[in-house]
């Protein structure tokens, strides 16, 4: 029997699970100052040099973890903090991933009003020129409300994205903002953080 090819993203992840016995997903946050030693003596050359040494670094992990894992999960503020280059790195790393058989999760935590919002699932989700997306799936923060999902939300029925909301966090005090206690009533009651 043929296999029935898959096109969202929750049957590519299912797939790659079963495919190869394993939930992990890697994430790569390349940090310059952080980089091997044989890495690191051109990293303080320039942006230019530091996000070819962080792309370098992250195909290296690339091609040890491959075999093992379904994901990996780049965390977008290390790339676009070394400019136009780091965003060129970022791309390059997320098509090699893909070229070595992994989903990629863009670790971007997007969130924002509704304009900007499509201009985030375009970038990260949306297919330019007939080319694949720069990830299959993206983290997104839902804390500006449904309007701020909702372009990620329509790229995943139309292109088979996928989407992973922050909805609450270990790290304190952001921790404590979002905290649920039940009510008497039986419902749920939310603290939330200012504006």
């Amino acid at each position: 029997m043929a296999a029935v090819a898959t096109t969202n993203f929750a049957d590519r992840l299912a797939e790659a699970v079963e495919r190869k016995r394993s939930q992990l997903v890697v994430g790569l946050d390349p940090r310059p100052d952080l980089l091997p030693v044989e890495l690191k003596g051109e990293a303080h050359l320039g942006r230019a040099q530091a996000a070819d040494a962080c792309a370098r670094f992250c195909r290296g992990l690339v091609d040890a973890v491959a075999p093992y894992v379904v994901a990996v999960k780049p965390q977008v503020a290390f790339f676009e903090a070394l400019g136009s280059d780091g965003v060129r790195a970022l791309e390059d790393v997320c098509a090699y991933s893909r070229a070595a058989g992994l989903q990629v999760i863009a670790d971007a935590k997007r969130g924002d009003i509704g304009s900007t919002a499509r201009a985030y699932a375009a970038a990260y989700l949306e297919s330019p020129n007939g080319k694949p997306p720069l990830a299959d799936a993206v983290t997104v923060n839902p804390y500006l409300g449904r309007d701020s999902l909702d372009p990620f939300l329509a790229a995943c029925r139309r292109d088979g994205a996928g989407i992973f909301c922050v909805v609450k966090t270990r790290r304190t005090p952001a921790a404590r903002r979002c905290r649920t206690s039940s009510s008497p009533t039986g419902g749920t009651s939310g603290t939330r953080s200012p504006s």
